[in-house]
């Protein structure tokens, strides 16, 4: 499955959507922060990510890039930027400069992929009394998408912090298949919230074929510690910052993850991290990539069900 990561960030969904489908490949990058397109061009240099093009903006790969790639682009992943719909921000919506689904869906109409994934945070379903969210499914139904979508936080898939997001998965209505084998297509679009066991049903597949596949191979794309086998020790999250007893017995089986900097007296700040800023800033707009994993399987098997 070939894709094209709008937005890349550090690459949360693209990671997720790797977990989901082993078959799963980026065929090209769009992303304009610095920090991130610099880690980015690292990972390219390090063999970890697939040697293809980066384009630093959207507008530039709608209007130079995007038709290339009609017909040859499976699924469009994006996780356009949060601030118009965040409850942390002003809210302006659709009226906000960094309002880009019109690009995203300009992209879509030229380049015409089977499959759409899409991240936004949970206030995209409420901002501007849901014109946005209404206009984003208005557009896809022009397009001849069906269109599943929910909310999932990453605390639902196990990890130690909320981090709520809404995913959306279109599939085009247009007589191509869903996969190379026959199904039947899911024709309601409708939102219904993850159960905590289905979740956990994908999220035990997920994981054991995550650890299976670090233990096979040491595949650094999908934790970062190819030197590192995932065993069943320890837990596939790292504890909270105040559950000190679990972090005993964390550090008593894996001493190597203790933190390599004392604390600093400023707030318990580590010192001396390099890019401490653009770091928070990337992580804080992450998405944790078995939540995207989580919900792109979760909403698929909606269109096959």
């Amino acid at each position: 499955m070939d894709g094209i990561a709008l937005c890349y960030g550090i690459g949360g969904i693209e990671l997720g959507l790797q977990i989901a489908d082993e078959s799963y490949r980026t065929i090209h990058y769009v992303e304009k922060d610095k920090f991130c397109v610099e880690l980015l061009k690292k990972r390219i240099e390090q063999g970890i990510l697939d040697a293809v093009p980066i384009t630093e903006t959207l507008e530039e790969f709608v209007e130079n890039e995007a038709e290339k790639y009609k017909g040859k682009c499976d699924i469009i992943a994006a996780g356009f930027p949060c601030q118009p719909a965040s409850v942390a921000g002003r809210r302006k919506g659709v009226k906000d400069t960094r309002w880009l689904w019109p690009t995203v869906a300009e992209a879509i109409r030229k380049i015409e992929p089977r499959w759409i994934f899409l991240e936004n945070v949970r206030g995209l379903l409420s901002v501007d009394f849901g014109q946005g969210f209404g206009e984003i499914l208005r557009d896809l139904a022009n397009m001849r998408y069906d269109v599943q979508w929910e909310v999932l936080s990453a605390g639902e898939v196990g990890a130690p912090q909320n981090r709520s997001r809404v995913f959306i998965l279109a599939h085009s209505n247009t007589g191509r298949p869903l996969d190379t084998v026959q199904t039947r297509r899911a024709g309601n679009t409708k939102s219904t919230r993850l159960q905590r066991s289905t979740g956990g049903e994908f999220r035990e597949q997920i994981i054991a074929a995550r650890c299976k596949k670090l233990d096979d191979s040491n595949d650094t794309r999908l934790q970062g510690r190819g030197e590192i086998k995932c065993t069943n020790k320890i837990s596939s999250w790292p504890p909270s910052p105040t559950d000190t007893n679990r972090w005993t017995e964390v550090l008593g089986t894996r001493p190597e993850l203790a933190p390599a900097l004392p604390k600093s007296e400023f707030r318990g700040v580590a010192p001396r991290i390099p890019n401490r800023v653009d770091r928070l800033k990337a992580l804080g707009n992450a998405v944790v990539p078995i939540q995207a994993a989580v919900a792109y399987l979760h909403l698929r098997k909606r269109f096959v069900e």
